[in-house]
């Protein structure tokens, strides 16, 4: 039997189709243009970026979500029905790390704890050492987005998201694992 016989099962799981990379508004304008939507708030819930959340859903590894200035109300809450419609058990070892800075981390906790959350950990929540990251990214497995705004797109102004930047996925995940180790718990 060789190693190219169609009936050989490989360790390897099949590759997921990827696409060039593509751009994704957010908060595109509509019918109340040029009037921005509310900001997030417990009593205008935000509504996260659609591609964003089916890319998440259909995640295995990991959502690293590295943004300085994640909240709760724009950034997290929108994702977490994202993580909930796929329970982790079914998931085995899928991975959540949030990196964010001293403010957001604290203001995430305490939503978390309101709200009674339980789906992202405070362990999967560190605060990065300084102020030296500006840009805000995300790890959907291996698929590399970068958002103008909020992680998840659940921003009330108009800005953009652009994902399908897998061949620059390593380099985000080596400086993504650094910053994790000297982030404060």
């Amino acid at each position: 039997m060789s190693i190219f016989d169609p009936c050989v099962v490989r360790d390897t799981p099949p590759q997921k189709q990827r696409s060039a990379p593509t751009l994704h508004w957010i908060a595109m304008p509509g019918d109340s243009w040029p009037q921005p939507r509310r900001e997030a708030s417990p009593e205008s819930r935000a509504v996260a970026l659609s591609e964003f959340m089916t890319a998440l859903a259909g995640a295995c590894g990991r959502l690293w979500v590295l943004d300085r200035f994640f909240d709760f109300w724009c950034g997290l809450e929108p994702i977490l029905d994202a993580l909930e419609c796929v329970p982790r058990r079914q998931r085995p070892g899928f991975q959540v790390r949030i990196l964010t800075g001293k403010e957001s981390r604290k203001k995430i906790k305490d939503s978390l704890l309101t709200e009674g959350i339980t789906t992202v950990k405070e362990e999967e929540v560190r605060v990065l050492k300084d102020k030296s990251v500006h840009d805000r990214f995300a790890l959907v497995d291996d698929d590399l987005w970068h958002f103008g705004s909020t992680v998840g797109g659940g921003y009330h102004q108009l800005s953009a998201a652009s994902r399908g930047w897998y061949e620059r996925a390593p380099e985000l995940s080596r400086v993504f694992e650094n910053l994790w180790l000297q982030a404060k718990r």
